[in-house]
Order: structure tokens, then sequence, then C-alpha cells
């Protein structure tokens, strides 16, 4: 059962994901990799998929790739998860 760490002011419980999503994301990644010169699919979605598979230094590379100016909110926000470590899903509202 999930208790809120003391001072913390989430409530969300420890993100496990089950073996059979693990591979979901993992078969996802697989279909999202460029392919020669097209990229198949948006990269930050990519990103997103290594971060929530603890695959921190994957995502990383992913951001890296791309070009400054395609970071958007929802690339920074990314980023910032992949610095902290943070495998949970978020959801956000721009």
């Amino acid at each position: 059962m999930y208790s809120r760490p003391e001072g913390s002011p989430f409530t969300h419980p420890p993100y496990e994901p089950s073996p059979e999503q693990l591979a979901n994301m993992q078969r996802l990644c697989e279909l999202l990799q460029p392919q020669g010169s097209a990229q198949r699919g948006n990269p930050l979605e990519l990103a997103e998929l290594y971060r929530e598979q603890g695959r921190f230094d994957e995502a990383r590379a992913v951001l890296q790739s791309m070009e400054p100016k395609d970071l958007d909110i929802e690339g920074r926000l990314i980023a910032r998860l992949i610095e902290r470590k943070e495998r949970a899903p978020m959801r956000y509202e721009i």
C-alpha cells in the first residue's frame, strides 16, 4: 500500500509498469526509431517512452539529437524529468 512520504506535496503511487506494459513500450520504441534519414513519429514521444522505461541515457540522446528550437515546453519538461531520473508518466496541459 502506498503512503505519501512526509513533506511530499504529491500523492501518486510508485510507477511500476507490468512486464506486458514494458514489452509494449519497447516494441513501440522500435517502431518509432528513425529509418535511414526518415524520422518515424515524434522524437519527443520516443524520448518520453525511453524515460518511462528508465532508459534515461537513450532518452537524453534523443533530446540531444534534436534542434534546440524544437525543444518546446514538452521537451524541456521531459529533459527535467530525465535529469531527476523520474520514470512516472506525467500529464500536463498547455
